[in-house]
């Protein structure tokens, strides 16, 4: 019991430090009130229970005492022990019965505690995390980042010209704006994020994970989303827009610094003309702009044959070369595979188009024997200069084992990734290489596949793995592809049907 009484009175005592942190108002008064009065009770409740205890204990031992003091006459030491069992099992269950009412009691008052901690923590107006639960979470994501260098973004949301809005539909109506609001905050975020009513009108998304490169669509999103939604309220449909701020935390912030940043963007946005958003990258606000659902398919660009032997160029050294291929310059597969997890989860997270490519040089069988020879190593050179020529910026070409590259496509579906595959092997097979005593023809099977729901990092590169073996299995230059319905051959009238 006394350690029931020690944790309930530092939990209580833990939660009204917390309350002081915050300003006071007439609702945090009230619940400081009753969380000293729900302590008050648990700690006469223990000391209840303490003297219980105590008298039970006393009447044993009283009833010891006689037993040892009284010497009975013979024929009556039934009778005095029989009396003495009586008295303890009297005493036992009159303890018994206290000790259940008070574990009764116990059990309501732990309840009232939970309440109130939860009342502490959650929005009176819209159900939702407040202010405390947020400075909370802010901080325990501030420390995470210190410890183990884990992302996370701020999002600032102000309801637009909420004032005027109340002059004009009344205050009851902004309230329920403000729950709606709230509502299709929480539908629209993950279930990881934090969607806190930071004061008024304004609201704050911690998003943990996320890089401020990650965060952009989801604030396009959650700015449509509001915008398009309707209110009901005593029969009027009402609408309201939202203008978001975004900040990435960084080495050199703070709590209050990322807050800060969060806030200029947010001005921004709303200096702008609101129902926007507008980010902060630590120098200067700019504004979050739509991309392309689909970008258009990259067209390679042209790459003379070469006439003579290609001297290997020069290659930029990596500082850090567990992350780079030593032959080619290109990021290796730890780097590409890390890339893909990140942008795996992202298309699930945001609906986007992904696409990886393999690309098997089967001209390098042979020299499977002698993988140093020069004339292994041009046309390992070779390629790869014709994948980085072709590609676009934001496309990542990397060595995935000896005799294989890969290209990620970030927002190119599959039937466009195909097209890329197939110019490709194409423009290969078009520049044989020619030395003074030797000619190469070079030959690439390609296999892709594109990111479908659910999938991830392990998935997508399993399925690719899959058809790229497939294809040079085949004995030919082909490509073959896994829409996530198996692994198929690619032939021309098959681009249609994929697009549409």
């Amino acid at each position: 019991m006394a350690l029931v009484e020690l944790l309930a009175g530092v939990g209580i005592g833990w939660w009204l430090r917390g309350a002081g942190d915050s300003p006071p108002s007439p609702q945090s008064d009230q619940e400081v009130e009753r969380a000293r009065n729900a302590l008050a009770r648990l700690h006469e409740l223990a000391s209840r229970v303490a003297a219980d205890v105590g008298e039970h204990s006393t009447r044993v031992q009283e009833i010891s005492d006689e037993l040892t003091s009284h010497t009975p006459e013979s024929g009556e030491i039934e009778t005095v022990v029989i009396d003495s069992v009586a008295e303890i099992v009297k005493a036992n269950s009159r303890l018994q019965e206290q000790l259940k009412s008070a574990e009764v009691k116990l059990q309501e008052q732990a309840h009232q505690i939970e309440v109130h901690a939860a009342d502490a923590l959650t929005d009176a107006l819209t159900g939702g995390a407040n202010r405390r639960a947020f400075d909370a979470e802010l901080g325990r994501r501030a420390a995470e980042f210190q410890r183990r260098g884990t992302p996370f973004c701020l999002l600032m949301l102000d309801v637009d010209h909420f004032k005027k809005f109340n002059d004009t539909h009344g205050h009851p109506a902004g309230d329920e704006v403000l729950r709606g609001v709230a509502r299709v905050l929480r539908e629209t975020c993950r279930g990881m994020d934090i969607v806190a009513r930071y004061g008024g009108e304004e609201f704050a998304v911690i998003m943990p994970t996320s890089t401020i490169r990650d965060a952009q669509t989801g604030v396009l999103r959650i700015c449509s989303r509001i915008a398009d939604s309707q209110f009901e309220f005593e029969g009027k449909t009402l609408k309201v827009t939202v203008s978001g701020g975004l900040a990435e935390f960084l080495c050199k912030d703070n709590e209050a610094q990322l807050v800060k940043r969060a806030d200029e963007a947010l001005y921004a946005a709303k200096n702008a003309g609101r129902n926007r958003g507008y980010l902060h990258d630590g120098e200067t606000s700019s504004l979050i702009s739509p991309k392309p659902a689909s970008p258009p398919a990259p067209e390679p660009k042209p790459v003379p044959a070469p006439a003579k032997p290609v001297e290997a160029p020069a290659l930029d050294a990596s500082n850090d070369p567990f992350r780079t291929d030593v032959q080619t310059g290109l990021p290796n597969r730890t780097s590409f595979c890390e890339e893909v997890r990140r942008r795996a989860a992202e298309s699930n997270r945001y609906d986007t188009k992904l696409s990886l490519m393999l690309v098997k040089v089967n001209t390098l069988q042979k020299f499977v024997d002698r993988p140093t020879d020069p004339q292994a190593e041009l046309v390992l050179r070779t390629v790869s200069q014709f994948l980085t020529a072709g590609m676009r910026e934001m496309d990542m070409v990397a060595r995935y084992q000896s005799d294989t590259f890969a290209v990620l496509l970030p927002g190119t579906p599959l039937s466009q990734s195909i097209a890329v595959a197939e110019r490709l092997r194409a423009a290969v097979a078009r520049c044989p290489l020619r030395g003074k005593d030797f000619e190469l023809q070079i030959s690439v099977s390609t296999g892709l596949a594109e990111v479908v729901r659910n999938d991830d990092s392990a998935s997508l590169m399993k399925r690719a793995e899959a058809a790229v073996q497939a294809s040079a299995a085949a004995g030919r230059d082909g490509t073959y592809f896994d829409s996530g319905k198996g692994i198929e051959l690619y032939v021309p009238n098959q681009i249609p049907a994929l697009t549409a």
